[in-house]
């Protein structure tokens, strides 16, 4: 994608131990992380960066996208984090977005790429709906592939990027785990002008819970995949 080009910079949305950040750094890429919870990984992890707004390669943040105003239930509040804490999902335009086992973030990063006019590249590992709520997602639209809980979900993610305007491009990554297929996002079908992001909102379940649901991880442990 970038041969003869100028890297515009990578973000790297829940990135877990920060590993791949770490390693994408060392190969001269500039980028950053962020997840909602710290790693004790980091500190040995962490690179200088002019890519975050603190200058460091992992920073401790909730993606809170900016199109979802912050809702609490009354009856069940969630105690707000930091604001300094939260990323509305909007990035510096052509900047690559990596979504690696992601989790709650995997159906939004083509959606998030629509927003800010950023390729991507996806890897689908723990299905959740839009509301960040765990989900099975329906069979893949291609009778012939498998009806497996990840074949779902790879489909189902898929057709969230084409209705986004994306032609997503699939690779079988050589990756030590069963969860690795590789979703990019380079090319569009449709001008992200004329995407009416709110529909695909709505035609995917909505967001309702979304906030409640996130604001949860900052107090939940680390998961292992």
């Amino acid at each position: 994608m970038y041969e003869g080009k100028e890297f515009p910079g990578f973000v790297d949305i829940g990135c877990g131990n920060g590993l791949l950040v770490y390693l994408l750094t060392q190969e001269g890429y500039n980028g950053w992380g962020f997840d909602a919870r710290p790693r004790k990984s980091w500190a040995n992890y962490t690179t200088p960066t002019t890519m975050s707004p603190s200058g460091k390669s992992l920073e401790e943040k909730l993606l809170l996208p900016g199109i979802i105003p912050p809702h609490r239930d009354g009856n069940n509040p969630s105690q707000p984090p930091h604001p300094a804490n939260i990323h509305d999902g909007a990035f510096k335009s052509g900047t690559f977005i990596v979504s690696n086992h992601a989790d709650e973030l995997t159906p939004w990063t083509p959606i998030l790429g629509t927003i800010s006019n950023c390729p991507y590249i996806m890897i689908p590992c723990c299905s959740h709906s839009l509301t960040g709520e765990k989900y099975r997602p329906p069979p893949p639209r291609d009778k012939s592939k498998p009806k497996s809980t990840y074949a779902s979900l790879v489909d189902w993610v898929s057709q969230i990027a084409e209705d986004c305007g994306w032609q997503p491009e699939t690779e079988m990554l050589r990756i030590p785990s069963t969860r690795n297929t590789g979703i990019l996002g380079r090319h569009r079908t449709k001008a992200a002008a004329d995407i009416d992001i709110h529909a695909i909102l709505h035609k995917y379940g909505g967001v309702e819970g979304y906030y409640e649901n996130v604001v949860k991880l900052v107090k939940a442990g680390p998961r292992s995949h």
